[in-house]
């Protein structure tokens, strides 16, 4: 499995905890999307069990002038909206 994670934004406090549950989680999407990150709209890593609406989570996405790539965002109080 060959993919990179580019983070933006602030690192969570526990930063090697949380990228291991990211790559756990995108290693699976990443076989889903035939090995091609760049095709992903959006994805959210729940950092906490339960159902916590202001829980951290990171929000993830692909960029299709960043092939090989998942970009990913840590928010440590997540807004939760309707649509």
């Amino acid at each position: 499995m060959s993919f990179r994670i580019r983070f933006y934004g602030p690192r969570p406090p526990n930063y090697e905890k949380t990228l291991k549950k990211v790559y756990h989680e995108l290693s699976d999407l990443y076989r889903d999307l035939d090995g091609r990150p760049e095709r992903l709209i959006t994805h959210t890593v729940m950092l906490r069990r339960g159902s916590q609406d202001d829980a951290p989570t990171v929000h993830c996405w692909g960029d299709p002038d960043s092939p090989g790539v998942f970009h990913v965002e840590y928010h440590p109080k997540t807004k939760w909206i309707k649509l």
